[in-house]
């Protein structure tokens, strides 16, 4: 059974049981919402009310809640025995209650040990404070995760069970902990030191060197700027060339471009509408347009700027002196280039063993925020399968890290990852996605996949 069927099969069956299911056709999840009794979930501190939990299928009998975020660190929920609403509220309160008892007795461990501890999120994370590592996330009796720092500041583990830390039964104090946690995290930086961040769903390797962008240019000219694209190409920046709107749009379906640079009149066509058509395209939100023209007048300035140009430069035009300025709208935009969406969508990892257990948050042409569990690092680069829905395929792609959330006191984060490069030609079936969510978010309600 295809996991859109999978999603289909779980979502009738939720329905059945009262619960508001929303499944696009096609989709691999579903996402639901289950509403909760008044009954207070117990914590290491103050009794948690929570009305109601959100969701996402995973397969054919489990669910994964997600918000309120202290369910999110809860393993994904067998629901194939329940039989109605009422059933699936108490596997989730069973799953919650296990969790807390584990703190319970990790609280007394540490008391035990004299340690400093913090209650945190509300009584339902639990802290070991370090003098010399700092805060220390405690899951269970003498199971720690270690911290993302010292040793392991620049580093991601590829696995969550690399972070995962059994202190020895025989500590006595506070401090043999903190040692033991000391050296825990230098043996997996010596662990790490050789091998590479890199990882995927398979066995080729993401590009290691910089990232490569894109910018087109739309002229009547035969050849194009030929001394520009030498210069940017110099600069890891692709440029392509286009002599009419016609091609230069349907480009941009195929694939995201960082920059344009158009001529104002090219062959018969004017190219400030052009300008302003390009700004308009599914998914983006802030494209950089250069707008050259012949010559220089009050009123063309007027027209390119109310185009949306962000620079106008006259003929003839000597590109060695503007390569600095060039390179500056690629790099520092003033507003984001592309549009997020918000959309889940499953994604794995080569850490994720086949299994489909991290999610987008947002989605953009030029890349994704991952919401995981993983020990994942601003630096790192790695390879990400995307199940899209159907009839699509799933995407593979190779992405930077460049930044990371953490979610106080919880164990997931959420990464934003700069999409580097598509395999197999893939670009043109993600771009299919942003358009799809484009024309939702325009038409009102707030868009999922």
């Amino acid at each position: 059974m295809s996991s859109e069927r999978h999603a289909e099969f779980l979502a009738e069956r939720l329905r059945a049981f009262g619960l508001s299911i929303s499944l696009d056709p096609g989709g691999s999840s579903a996402e639901g919402v289950l509403s909760l009794g008044p009954t207070p979930f117990e914590t290491l501190g103050r009794p948690l009310v929570v009305s109601r939990a959100r969701f996402y299928t995973l397969g054919h009998n489990r669910l994964k809640f997600f918000d309120p975020a202290i369910f999110f660190d809860l393993a994904a929920l067998d629901v194939s025995r329940c039989n109605s609403k009422h059933e699936i509220e108490s596997a989730l309160r069973r799953a919650w209650a296990a969790q807390m008892r584990a703190l319970g007795e990790a609280l007394t461990w540490l008391q035990r040990l004299h340690a400093q501890t913090q209650v945190v999120a509300g009584g339902a994370r639990l802290r070991f404070i370090d003098e010399q590592a700092g805060p220390v996330e405690v899951r269970a009796p003498r199971e720690v995760l270690l911290p993302s720092s010292g040793a392991l500041a620049d580093r991601s583990l590829a696995q969550p069970g690399e972070r995962r830390f059994r202190a020895l039964p025989s500590l006595e104090s506070a401090n043999e902990l903190a040692m033991s946690i000391s050296s825990a995290v230098s043996e997996r930086a010596r662990h790490t030191a050789d091998a590479t961040p890199l990882s995927g769903p398979d066995e080729e390797k993401p590009l290691r060197g910089k990232r490569a962008r894109r910018a087109m240019v739309i002229s009547s000219s035969p050849t194009g700027p030929v001394e520009l694209a030498t210069l940017l190409a110099l600069r890891h920046v692709e440029l392509d060339h286009f002599r009419d709107s016609s091609h230069a749009l349907a480009a941009f379906r195929e694939r995201s471009y960082e920059l344009a640079i158009v001529d104002a009149k090219f062959g018969r066509e004017d190219g400030l509408e052009l300008a302003a058509d390009l700004r308009r395209l599914p998914g983006v939100e802030n494209l950089p347009i250069v707008v050259v023209d012949e010559r220089d007048t009050p009123a063309n300035r007027a027209a390119a700027n109310v185009a949306g140009a962000a620079l106008y430069l006259v003929k003839p035009v000597f590109w060695p002196e503007l390569e600095p300025t060039l390179l500056d709208l690629l790099d520092h935009a003033a507003r984001r280039r592309y549009q997020r969406f918000p959309a889940r969508m499953a994604v794995r990892t080569a850490a994720s063993a086949g299994a489909w257990d991290e999610l987008t948050e947002l989605v953009a042409r030029g890349g994704i925020c991952l919401r995981t569990r993983r020990d994942i690092l601003p630096g790192a680069v790695e390879r990400y399968r995307i199940h899209l829905p159907a009839p699509l395929e799933p995407i593979d792609v190779d992405g930077d890290v460049i930044s990371r959330a953490n979610l106080p006191g919880y164990a997931s984060v959420l990464a934003g990852i700069r999409f580097r490069r598509f395999l197999d030609g893939s670009e043109s079936r993600w771009i299919r996605v942003i358009e799809e969510l484009a024309r939702r978010a325009q038409r009102g309600p707030r868009a999922q996949i």
